[in-house]
């Protein structure tokens, strides 16, 4: 019977000493997403401000390892006062999905293991995994004891993914209504035969002045400057490892709009990652061009499904996805020290609320 036991990751060096170990099981994980890929985290974990963890659990007679968990570590707190310490999925708040990493031998006693050292070995209050569709949660979850943890599950944001067929004729055919194959028709060739109009893809030479552009349209919309920097070095490291797709409308040198998605070759699937445009063009739907280019290049290059991500967003509809359901989960400890800080950060909260009005 193999032996397990869980490590401890948390420096870049070491977590770039796994990377074979955590591929092999990525290819063997039948639920392995891109947000839960190796490159992924590399990229979060190279800029993240927060203090970061994967624990990964051996089989001490191969020295490989056969599942990993990683985890970002928060100290929240009302100003600054009664801190509450907090334990989220990796990737948060950039990744769209969270999830373990899994060899399917293991499943049940690596999960229930991961489990096991979260309880005992790591000091929290609160743990948070967002938006998971692994099937492997009720293992988990029902391994910490209710007699000293609170487990509150709940539905997240529906997702939205097409399973593509095999070309883009029986796509235009058979998943979307007439009104927007007239749409997708009309539009693209608007911008296609009109000379002020282009539609280019990243290449080597174009890359930074792409990821700027996508990086302002999305910044004018949501203002979130440090999320635009995390989301500008994950762009360019999936650019280094030809794994992003980058597509842009030009209008001069006035960029329309901008898409860019994430390609796992492993499960066949392209992931919008982030769309923004100019909405002083939206008379002409850039946006609905764009969403069918991608969509016709990904049958074309063979991918089997098209990820819309998190959103039931009309224009993500359109398209003629099927919608699927994620889960939050939130897990408290039962203890005083615990409960008493959360009374008080609400009420530090509501009285600097009060004050600042």
């Amino acid at each position: 019977m193999e032996k397990l036991r869980v490590d401890r990751i948390n420096n870049l060096s070491t977590f770039e000493g796994i990377k074979k170990d955590w591929e092999q099981l990525y290819k063997s994980d039948s639920n392995s997403h891109v947000y839960i890929s190796w490159l992924w985290l590399y990229s979060w974990f190279s800029t993240t401000p927060y203090k970061w963890v994967v624990l990964g659990v051996k089989n001490e007679y191969t020295s490989t390892y056969v599942a990993f968990l990683p985890l970002t570590i928060y100290n929240r707190g009302s100003f600054g006062i009664y801190p509450i310490r907090e334990i989220v999925y990796g990737g948060k708040p950039i990744s769209i999905y969270s999830g373990f990493l899994c060899s399917p031998d293991f499943e049940f006693i690596a999960i229930r293991l991961l489990a096991s050292y979260i309880q005992s070995n790591l000091s929290w209050d609160i743990f948070h995994f967002n938006a998971t569709k692994d099937p492997r949660l009720g293992t988990f979850l029902d391994a910490f004891p209710n007699s000293k943890f609170s487990v509150e599950v709940s539905k997240s944001l529906s997702s939205l993914c097409i399973t593509l067929p095999d070309d883009y004729q029986t796509y235009l055919s058979h998943y979307i209504g007439k009104r927007t194959r007239k749409m997708i028709r009309v539009t693209t060739k608007y911008i296609k035969e009109n000379e002020r109009y282009k539609i280019t893809y990243s290449t080597a030479n174009t890359i930074d002045g792409d990821v700027d552009a996508l990086c302002e349209l999305w910044f004018s919309r949501w203002q979130k400057k440090r999320e635009v920097k995390w989301h500008r070095n994950t762009l360019h490291h999936f650019f280094e490892n030809n794994l992003l797709r980058l597509s842009i409308i030009w209008d001069g040198e006035i960029a329309v709009s901008a898409a860019a998605g994430l390609i796992d070759p492993e499960n066949k699937t392209y992931n919008a990652y982030i769309t923004s445009y100019n909405p002083d063009y939206s008379k002409i739907s850039p946006g609905t061009v764009l969403g069918a280019e991608n969509i016709k290049l990904a049958i074309e290059q063979g991918y089997k499904y098209y990820d819309f991500a998190r959103g039931l967003d009309p224009y993500k509809q359109s398209f003629g996805p099927k919608e699927y359901q994620t889960k939050n989960v939130s897990i408290k400890r039962k203890r005083l020290k615990t409960a008493l800080t959360l009374m008080m950060m609400k009420q530090v909260k509501s009285v600097f609320k009060k004050l600042l009005k």
